[in-house]
């Protein structure tokens, strides 16, 4: 990021980055290699640039030491099972470690908080004030705020579906980091991450409004993703992206890549690909969303990958 782009940086945004800033250099002071010195210099000279970096770097290192992962070890030391792809694989599982905890630190206290919420792999049908109903995916988390002059829930985090009673007088708004999505009564699904909002429509219609950008309309059988600043019409394949109500994961000609972060939403832990090549390999595959492990381990199979790693992290690279 360069520096016009760290000036317009939230207070949050800048201590997201430096944190994980912290984390990449601390993995590499505890890499045991040879370049482990140098790495720790840098580490040093990075935490005297302001106290803010020393903070980031302190945090870190309490990370760190939450997730045992004071010393990165090769996972095997046998000269026969190729000590240095194995010592990859750990520093991966490392920094996939410090990353989930640092991120579980800053955002669990604003979830923990939230009216209703679902832990990785759980589903909940929620009956809000009105009569209306929100069924919440995997690692989901909603705010409900109704009032007599309208309907608000805020998507915190995941993924939910909105079956709506029909009220003119109060819209029912959900709100989410890049926008607004408002009805007076439908059934629709509302999806948020990090970098933009997917809904679908599968009964009456919606209107679309990020934050910097013209609202748009959407009708039933409609798929729409939007950023802050603009909305991009996708094809949706209805049947996968609904599949989640009846507890299943569809996949139709999906990337390899984007299979593996679908089913790592459904893991109480991380599953991190190293390597290159998982792009180009498709699935078309029905998992149980339950089993999110099995299904990795089935994929695993059918594309002669390699699944290593610490208790609730896997690291998956091509054989």
């Amino acid at each position: 990021m360069g520096a016009s782009g760290q000036d317009s940086e939230t207070p949050s945004e800048r201590r997201r980055r430096l944190e994980n800033k912290a984390i990449d250099l601390l993995v590499a002071a505890q890499s045991g290699d040879a370049s482990a010195r140098s790495a720790r210099q840098a580490l040093d000279r990075w935490r005297r640039q302001s106290p803010e970096h020393a903070r980031a770097l302190q945090k870190a290192e309490a990370v760190w030491g939450t997730v045992g992962m004071g010393q990165t070890e090769p996972l095997a030391t046998s000269a026969h099972r190729r000590p240095r792809y194995w010592s990859v694989a750990s520093r991966a599982a490392a920094l996939a470690a410090a990353a989930l905890a640092v991120a579980v630190f800053a955002d669990d206290a604003r979830l923990l908080l939230a009216d209703h919420r679902t832990q990785p792999g759980q589903r909940a049908s929620i009956a809000l004030p009105d009569g209306s109903r929100a069924t919440l995916n995997t690692a989901s988390a909603i705010d409900v705020a109704f009032g007599s002059a309208g309907r608000q829930v805020t998507l915190l985090a995941g993924e939910a579906l909105f079956e709506v009673q029909s009220d003119p007088s109060r819209p029912f708004i959900v709100t989410t980091p890049q926008g607004t999505v408002r009805v007076t009564g439908t059934v629709f699904s509302v999806r948020s991450t990090a970098e933009a909002t997917r809904v679908v429509v599968v009964e009456g219609s919606v209107t679309i409004a990020p934050d910097a950008a013209p609202e748009q309309p959407l009708a039933a059988e409609q798929g729409l993703s939007f950023t802050e600043n603009r909305a991009l019409e996708i094809a949706i394949d209805h049947t996968a992206a609904l599949a989640w109500r009846e507890g299943r994961v569809v996949f139709n000609g999906v990337p390899l890549d984007a299979v593996i972060a679908e089913l790592d939403r459904y893991y109480p832990g991380v599953f991190v690909p190293v390597g290159s090549g998982f792009g180009e390999r498709l699935v078309s595959a029905v998992f149980r969303s339950d089993e999110p492990l099995a299904a990795l381990e089935r994929v695993a199979e059918r594309f002669g990958l390699t699944v290593v790693g610490l208790p609730g992290i896997k690291i998956i690279t091509m054989r």
